[in-house]
């Protein structure tokens, strides 16, 4: 059986949860009162990547959230038909405003993927 984009998704944000709940144990377990040194670590590189990640995650949560509040996207993501078009245009002139921010080519692929408006499959 071959994974949909919804499961591949959801697996992915499950997997960064994840890390993500383990970097903030990492983070907090020198407030905890033991005497035992924390068995997982993770090399500063990656802890600074998965900060600068959330930043741009939070970028993009607040970006949708005025564009919901001005009733430009739809909540949902799903557009009627007849406003399909221009909100075609207002994401791809926003996706390129985000983009720009990229520092690296790597992080702009990496933006891209987590733009929260991706057009759909053609036979949805």
């Amino acid at each position: 059986m071959s994974r949909t984009r919804a499961n591949i998704l959801r697996s992915s944000r499950e997997v960064c949860g994840l890390h993500a709940s383990l970097l903030e144990v990492v983070d907090h377990w020198p407030d905890l009162d033991t005497q035992i040194d924390c068995p997982i670590s993770f090399p500063v590189e990656e802890t600074d990547l998965h900060h600068e990640e959330l930043e741009n995650r939070e970028y993009v949560e607040q970006l949708m959230e005025q564009f919901q509040e001005a009733g430009i996207l739809p909540i949902d993501g799903v557009a009627d038909s007849e406003d399909y078009e221009i909100l075609q245009r207002t994401n791809a002139i926003q996706i390129s405003s985000f983009l720009s921010l990229a520092e690296s080519e790597d992080e702009k692929m990496w933006m891209d993927k987590i733009w929260p408006y991706q057009d759909g499959p053609q036979d949805a």
